[in-house]
């Protein structure tokens, strides 16, 4: 559970980082 969560959060500062710099 902890591991998937980390995955997710990962996973989302990924594309917040992607989104930033487009």
């Amino acid at each position: 559970a902890v591991v998937f969560g980390g995955i997710v959060t990962f996973i989302g500062g990924v594309l917040l980082v992607m989104s930033f710099t487009g």
